[in-house]
Parts: structure tokens; C-alpha cells; sequence
């Protein structure tokens, strides 16, 4: 529910005037957090025989920061992996190869993030000395740029014209007779951001989405998982990966248990 909310929150504020997104928006959602904060603390955070506490004792952070720490974790380790999980299985649920292929599953994963990158920009300072991007821009050592992720991610000079289709093959590149993925430039695939705010845990996170697209797609082959004839668009209007525009309800088919 907080990150229901902090979601919401954030999106009105960008758009309403200070006078009223400070209290009717803003504040609300602070207060929230902070009791959402105090209740790890009195449940989780001082019990000193728990993986995280004990981690956060070694590093000498009060409990008050810890908890700061922990309720910005859980939004990044499991709300953004989780839609695209469950995008990327929208995207693959056709794609018979997505569930037997491991490099297709995770091309078709690098392009459903592709796809649905953040709206909401960023700003950063190029610290080398020039950096090319797209046909026209260059930035110099001190420049700074405020980019929204999706836009760069959906730029026709740099991903060609086909740049809205979901195509898992773009990132497929020969190397030695062998197809690998293609690792390709932060700056123009901003998913995880880049520079020194570059995501840390983008590899655990590619896993994570990796896995459980997998078993949705297995679910799915196996006749488990129906899904609705409608699949709502895309929706970026949440401070989040793109979500669906509304709720997509799932149908689960339990196995029959065998005497």
C-alpha cells in the first residue's frame, strides 16, 4: 500500500502547484513512511539475531537510518522487478523459445525494460571529457543533462525506426561463430541509470526478473495461468517502470493431486 501510494503521490506532485502537493499530497505520504519506519524498528530492526540488523550493527547505523535504508531497498528489490516480470511475460507469453531459449528469455527481458523504461528523468554531469548521444548531441566534461530514461530508450536514432517494437533480436550480436548479448552503451540503454548513481544491484535484479517471468511463462504453457482477452496498454504515468494502464486479473488452474 505505501508504494501504491508513494507512487500516486509522487506523480500528482509533478504536476500541482507546491501550496497544495506539500500538505494534500507530500506530507501524508512522509507520514506514512515514518510510521511504516517505526514499525520495522520495533519489529524487525532491533532484534539483533536477524541478517539485516546484524549487517547494519557492523556498519554502525542507528536504527532510525536503517530503517530509512530498508523501506528504499524493498521499493527497488521488489516493486520495479515485479512489473517487469510481469510485463516482460505479457510481451513473451506467445514466444514458445522465450520459455526453452535462456538467451531469448533474457533478450526479450533487456527489451521489455527497454520498453517500458522510466518517464521520470534524471539529471547528471558528465564527468569525461566529451560523450556522444544520438546523431547530434555531445556533451563536455561539466555539461549537465536532464533526460527522461523512456525517451532515450525509445529514440528512433538510436535504436532505429523500429524502436517501439518489441524485438528480443536487437540484442543479439555474432561473436567468434557464437550469439551473445550485447552489452550496450549505459547511456543510451539508462534503464538501471548510469555513472556513479548506475543501479548496484542490476544483476540481482535481472535474475530475479528473470526467474519469475520464467515461471509465469511455464504456468502459462502448461494451460495454469489464463489471462483476461484484454491486456490494458501501458500507463507512464507512475514514478516506476511503465505499468499497465489498469489491474490485470489472473486465473491460476491448481494441478490435480494424484492418489
Amino acid at each position: 500500500l505505501f508504494q501504491d501510494a508513494l507512487e500516486d503521490a509522487t506523480a500528482k506532485a509533478a504536476v500541482l502547484p507546491r501550496f497544495i502537493a506539500l500538505p494534500l499530497v507530500l506530507w501524508p505520504v512522509m507520514r506514512m513512511r515514518k510510521s511504516l519506519e517505526n514499525k520495522l524498528i520495533s519489529e524487525t530492526l532491533l532484534s539483533p539475531d536477524k541478517p539485516w540488523p546484524i549487517a547494519f550493527n557492523k556498519q554502525n547505523l542507528d536504527a532510525n537510518t536503517a530503517a530509512t535504508l530498508v523501506l528504499g531497498l524493498l521499493f527497488a528489490a521488489h516493486k520495479n522487478p515485479a512489473i517487469a516480470a510481469a510485463n516482460a511475460f505479457l510481451f513473451l507469453k506467445d514466444s514458445a523459445r522465450a520459455l526453452n531459449d535462456n538467451l531469448f528469455l533474457e533478450a526479450g527481458i533487456l527489451e521489455t525494460l527497454r520498453l517500458t523504461a522510466h518517464s521520470i528523468g534524471a539529471v547528471r554531469e558528465c564527468r569525461v571529457d566529451s560523450v556522444r548521444i544520438g546523431k547530434d548531441l555531445v556533451l563536455r566534461k561539466g555539461d549537465c543533462l536532464a533526460m527522461a530514461h523512456a525517451a532515450i530508450c525509445t529514440d528512433k536514432e538510436i535504436w532505429g525506426q523500429d524502436a517501439h517494437l518489441f524485438k528480443p533480436e536487437r540484442w543479439f550480436v555474432q561473436n567468434n561463430g557464437s550469439i551473445m548479448i550485447d552489452e550496450k552503451n549505459p547511456v543510451i540503454y539508462n534503464v538501471f541509470s548510469n555513472g556513479i548513481h548506475r543501479c548496484p544491484g542490476r544483476r540481482i535484479a535481472l535474475d530475479m526478473i528473470k526467474q519469475a517471468t520464467h515461471t509465469l511463462l511455464d504456468l502459462y504453457c502448461q494451460g495454469r495461468l489464463q489471462l483476461p482477452e484484454q491486456i490494458p496498454d501501458l500507463s507512464f504515468e507512475r514514478a516506476t517502470l511503465a505499468q499497465r494502464a489498469a489491474p490485470i486479473v489472473l486465473r491460476l488452474i491448481p494441478t490435480t493431486l494424484k492418489s
